[in-house]
């Protein structure tokens, strides 16, 4: 079982959650820590948290940026307790390919790996030069 928290500046893991939820229905063994106070209420919230997900055999902790106060408070704690990952630079596919199929692997790193290289995945540039071309092209005769 994996627990899932979700940390970042301000509401940032609110509105993941939110969006996260609509897409994939109700989540559950996940939620959000947002950091809008002091380092140490951070600290404290993040705990609290790994604390709730006491039954989890593994936690991951996805964090907005790296480098950030969510993510450094987040690295200290894993480097206290292997049941901790910590993921930064989080996005909706990301988030969404973990809480989708967390439940069914068993090869742990490998969901990791591959959640990442799904989300790299997705990142895209809309070329509208390109789309203009292609939809003036003279459309081909059919049989």
């Amino acid at each position: 079982m994996t627990g899932i928290i979700i940390t970042g500046h301000g509401m940032f893991p609110v509105g993941f959650l939110s969006a996260c939820e609509l897409i994939a229905g109700d989540l559950n063994r996940i939620c959000g820590v947002c950091f809008d106070r002091e380092p140490e209420q951070l600290e404290h919230a993040l705990k609290k948290a790994v604390e709730d997900y006491a039954e989890c055999g593994k936690i991951i902790i996805f964090c907005d940026i790296p480098g950030g106060t969510p993510f450094k408070t987040a690295a200290e704690l894993a480097v206290e307790n292997d049941r901790l990952e910590v993921i930064a630079g989080v996005s909706l596919p990301l988030l969404l390919e973990v809480v989708l199929v967390r439940d069914y692997v068993s090869d742990f790193d490998s969901m990791l790996s591959e959640a990442i290289h799904t989300a790299k995945e997705q990142i895209l540039r809309l070329d509208c030069k390109v789309l203009t071309e292609s939809a003036q092209e003279e459309p081909e005769e059919g049989i």
